[in-house]
């Protein structure tokens, strides 16, 4: 099991303290009740979403957080693209939640790995978390009911579950203050949606490290095939054995503007101009480029 689910099971530890246990059953949102269910309130990073997914529905040993049969998963937008979800469960009897209980577990994924950060700064400083979840007392089956939704089946150890897509934008409670929050990278270097970093960050918010993800640099399919060519592979080639290459100096070199042209790496395009796509300043991604 990997750190980033460790995680996930204590915060949800945490939260479970005072639940009530119910009989085990599939959990339509109609049966959602605030004060029987746990609430586990998480934001920010999208990258630990499917983590996340996993860590509820996984059925190899330890098990996952959900007891199989009783998982369903309402969105806010399409299965692709969503802006928030709800995963609503008997509880399996893991992390520290009697079995039977009612689990629901929010993830909003609006902004990034900002937003799994600012939202508990705002909090600790007294401000509005400024984030928003699905409202479970809101939302039925009929109206989150996009095209893209379904019976989802289970696949190797990932358990199967139903899917409600499209649930309305406007189904959200506001100012919810999360359990906690995922970054891509250390708060401290992380900076807000208007580019500012956040003051005094490490005195008011604790962080636990986690691995979870490997990053790399994406390449459109004709600038990776010309590094093939230039670097002496098979190409055009999709072959693992014909990957070329780029040294930590000459990405540096690329996303600081240090190389701004692709005939600096040995290749003859007919534009020569290198354009990167960056992300927003409230992406760990793109925080982890800057460090």
């Amino acid at each position: 099991m990997s750190y980033l689910k460790h995680s996930i099971r204590a915060v949800l530890t945490i939260a479970a303290v005072g639940a009530v246990a119910q009989t085990a059953s599939a959990l339509d949102v109609s049966t959602y009740n605030a004060a029987t269910a746990v609430n586990v309130y998480l934001s920010g990073s999208t990258a630990v979403d499917n983590t996340l997914a996993n860590t509820a529905l996984q059925t190899a040993s330890p098990g996952g957080l959900c007891q199989p049969g009783t998982v369903d998963q309402y969105n806010i937008g399409p299965k692709s693209g969503y802006t928030n979800r709800m995963i609503f469960c008997s509880a399996s009897g893991n992390a520290g939640i009697t079995a039977g209980t009612p689990l629901a577990i929010f993830k909003e994924s609006t902004v990034g790995s900002a937003n799994g950060v600012i939202p508990l700064y705002n909090a600790a400083n007294g401000q509005p978390s400024g984030v928003s979840f699905i409202d479970p007392t809101k939302i039925s089956d009929a109206v989150c009911n996009g095209t893209d939704g379904g019976a989802i089946a289970a696949s190797g150890t990932i358990g199967g579950y139903t899917l409600h897509t499209s649930c309305p934008a406007a189904d959200v409670a506001t100012n919810v203050i999360p359990n906690g929050g995922f970054a891509d990278v250390e708060a401290a270097i992380l900076r807000d949606p208007t580019g500012a970093k956040l003051p005094n960050v490490s005195k008011v918010l604790t962080a636990t490290g986690t691995v979870d993800q490997i990053w790399t640099v994406l390449l459109t399919k004709n600038a990776y095939y010309a590094l093939q060519a230039a670097e002496g592979y098979t190409s055009p080639s999709d072959a693992p054995a014909n990957a070329p290459s780029l040294s930590k100096e000459d990405i540096a070199g690329l996303l600081s503007g240090n190389i701004y042209g692709w005939s600096q790496l040995g290749l003859a395009p007919a534009d020569d101009t290198v354009y990167l796509c960056r992300r927003d300043f409230g992406s760990g991604t793109e925080a982890s480029f800057e460090a």
